[in-house]
């Protein structure tokens, strides 16, 4: 009776369950079609929870980054700060001629930096190599322009600079290389550097210097058919035609360099010009005129022990 109760119970359970499903507008469901709603559902759930974990450590790794990326601009900012500091005090060093301690100071503000292409190490190192080239360190001057040529190989400047102090050094080969590549540079249309009359003087000096006096004469000549015919450059020439024994020429660059040196007031140049066309008349035999010139310079500069034995010695050959 029990038994049969139950079964009874259950079978008008369902049949209930039925009906209320058929007025509720849904087709009625069965216990295996419960426990798949309740497992999709689950599912449901555990996707929603993992979404928000993971939407979390996304915000998380976004903050982490975030916070890195503003300690190392905080860093940078210091170590510019520090860098810029470093850079004022080394200007401010070389504008008073302490160039050692500029240089010491201009080395820290590139030990600061982190970037060794910006345009700030940039300006440090041209501080830097005109510190060196202040204080007479050729060797470390070249080799910080050098370093500025790879730095910023648009400024042409810094290869006239690196033969001037070559020049001083005795590298006449390398400081024609030098100054032979801004020229052969300017040809293919790059914009013309400044310091070409310095390097010019130096770079033809150091070859007179070295008996390359073909080499020296051809950068004089050059620049002359360039334009830049002053005082120095006709001295310099006129040194070079004469240690070549060319004396009739020398004598022309001599008077030219007068000229030259006469229209701008050059007087410490004008002297020298003088001297040496003078020297040059005693060396082509004609003494009348080396004497005139010789007393000449006298009247005008002073004598000296030189001068008086030159005098006495044209003196003799003209009487």
């Amino acid at each position: 009776m029990g038994q049969g109760g139950r079964k009874t119970d259950r079978g008008a359970g369902a049949y209930a369950a039925r009906k209320y499903a058929a007025r509720n507008g849904y087709p009625p469901r069965n216990g295996r079609e419960f426990d798949r709603e309740r497992r999709a559902a689950r599912k449901k759930r555990r996707r929603r929870r993992l979404m928000k974990g993971l939407a979390a450590w996304a915000v998380c790794l976004a903050l982490v980054a975030l916070i890195a990326f503003g300690v190392t601009r905080f860093v940078g900012y210091l170590g510019t700060s520090k860098q810029r500091s470093l850079r004022a005090q080394g200007i401010e060093a070389v504008q008073t001629g302490s160039y050692q301690e500029a240089i010491d100071l201009l080395d820290q503000a590139l030990e600061a930096s982190g970037n060794g292409k910006s345009a700030l190490t940039v300006d440090i190192l041209r501080w830097r190599a005109e510190a060196e080239y202040q204080l007479q360190d050729y060797e470390a001057a070249s080799h910080t322009y050098q370093l500025l040529m790879e730095q910023d190989p648009d400024c042409l400047e810094y290869w006239y600079m690196a033969a001037i102090c070559d020049s001083a050094l005795g590298n006449a080969d390398q400081a024609l290389n030098w100054y032979h590549y801004v020229q052969e540079a300017e040809q293919d249309g790059r914009k013309k550097a400044a310091g070409r009359e310095k390097a010019l003087a130096a770079v033809g000096a150091a070859c007179a210097k070295a008996g390359k006096y073909e080499e020296a004469l051809g950068l004089y000549q050059d620049a002359i058919g360039d334009g830049l015919d002053n005082e120095e450059l006709y001295n310099q020439m006129g040194l070079c035609q004469m240690a070549g024994e060319s004396y009739e020429d020398a004598a022309d660059s001599f008077d030219q360099g007068k000229i030259k040196a006469q229209e701008s007031g050059n007087q410490e140049l004008l002297r020298e010009l003088s001297y040496n066309q003078a020297v040059c008349s005693e060396y082509l035999g004609r003494y009348q005129e080396a004497l005139e010139q010789f007393q000449a310079y006298e009247q005008q500069y002073g004598s000296d022990e030189e001068i008086e034995h030159e005098i006495e010695f044209l003196e003799s050959r003209v009487e």
